[in-house]
């Protein structure tokens, strides 16, 4: 459990992200890992490691998505897949 934290915890929000934008055929795998990684596993890495003071305080998780995982921008496919 990272050590920062207080002692109760009472919520988190996940509430960051980044783009990487073009067209899909010129954007490299490792530019579609950075925003998976950034966007979908760090969000999840956080939730997962506070969860055990969530549950003791009967605490929340808060996702903050954007308008682009319903409607995708041109050159934005990795962020609104994301």
């Amino acid at each position: 459990m990272p050590e920062s934290l207080p002692e109760r915890l009472d919520a988190v929000v996940n509430n960051a992200g980044i783009t990487t934008a073009g067209p899909i055929e010129a954007l490299t795998a490792d530019d579609l890992r950075r925003v998976l990684e950034i966007n979908v596993i760090g969000p999840l890495a956080v939730t997962r490691a506070v969860l055990p003071r969530l549950r003791e305080s009967r605490g929340r998780v808060l996702f903050v998505s954007s308008i682009s995982g319903r409607f995708a921008a041109p050159m934005m496919g990795p962020y609104a897949a994301s």
